[in-house]
C-alpha cells in the first residue's frame, strides 16, 4: 500500500502527533489515571463516609465509653472509608481485605513495638512486615499500612493495650465501618461486597456488563 502527496503528509502528521515529546509524556503520566466521577456518585460516597464515621464517632466518643478499653477512632479509619464508600468495587475495599488487613497489620505493629526499641526502625519494620503478611493473607488493604504505622508511632498506648489494640479499636472499628457500608450500599442500590461472577456471560467469559462490573445499577 502506498500513498502520495497530501495523503502521505496527513499520515506523517498523525504519526508525529502520536509520538509526543518525552516531557509531554512525563506530564501526562503524572495526571489522573482514572475517569472522572459523576457528581451524584461522588456525593453518594461522601455521604456514606459521613454516616459511617459519624456513627462510629457517636458510639466511640460517647462520655460513657471507657477509653482504657481501646475504643477510640484512629486516622486509618478515614482511609478505609475512602475505599469502601468511594471505590466499593475495588478488591482492596472488600470486607476481607478491610477487616483482616487492618487487624493483621495491627498485630504486626504491636509485635514490632514490643520487640524493637528504635523508633525509626520500628516504623519501617511495622509497615514492611505488614505488607508481607497482608500479601500472604490475600488481604492487601492500603490503610492497613497506616494502622501498623499508628502502632509504631504510639508505643505508650500499645504497651498499655498490648495485642488488644488489634481487637479494639482496629478490628471493632473496621468491622463497624464495613457493616455500615454494606447497609448503605443496599439503601443506595449499589453492590457491596463486590465479587466478580464465575458464570459465563454473553461473550462466553466471566465478564458481566460494564455497569455491573463497576457495582452500579441502572
Amino acid at each position: 500500500m502506498s500513498c502520495r502527496g497530501a495523503a502521505c503528509t496527513r499520515i506523517d502528521d498523525g504519526l508525529t502527533a502520536r509520538r509526543s515529546s518525552p516531557l509531554r509524556q512525563a506530564v501526562r503520566a503524572l495526571g489522573p489515571a482514572v475517569a472522572g466521577t459523576p457528581p451524584l456518585e461522588a456525593l453518594r460516597a461522601g455521604i456514606g463516609a459521613l454516616i459511617g464515621l459519624g456513627v462510629a464517632g457517636l458510639l466511640v466518643l460517647s462520655p460513657s465509653v471507657d477509653l482504657r478499653l481501646g475504643l477510640y477512632l484512629i486516622a486509618p479509619f478515614g482511609a478505609t472509608s475512602v475505599l469502601i464508600f468511594a471505590v466499593p468495587n475495588s478488591p482492596l475495599a472488600q470486607p476481607w481485605s478491610a477487616v483482616v488487613g487492618n487487624t493483621l497489620a495491627a498485630v504486626v505493629g504491636v509485635a514490632v513495638v514490643l520487640a524493637v526499641e528504635d523508633a525509626a526502625l520500628r516504623v519501617a519494620l511495622s509497615v514492611s512486615l505488614s505488607i508481607v503478611a497482608l500479601s500472604f493473607a490475600r488481604a492487601v488493604h492500603p490503610p492497613a499500612g497506616a494502622v501498623a504505622m499508628t502502632a509504631a508511632l504510639n508505643p505508650e498506648a500499645v504497651h498499655k493495650l498490648g495485642f488488644g489494640f488489634a481487637l479494639a479499636p482496629v478490628a471493632a472499628g473496621t468491622a463497624l465501618l464495613v457493616a455500615i457500608a454494606i447497609l448503605y450500599a443496599r439503601v443506595t442500590r449499589r453492590r457491596y461486597p463486590f465479587r466478580q461472577y464465575d458464570d459465563e456471560g454473553a461473550h462466553h467469559t466471566s465478564d458481566h456488563p460494564a455497569i455491573e462490573r463497576l457495582g452500579l445499577t441502572e
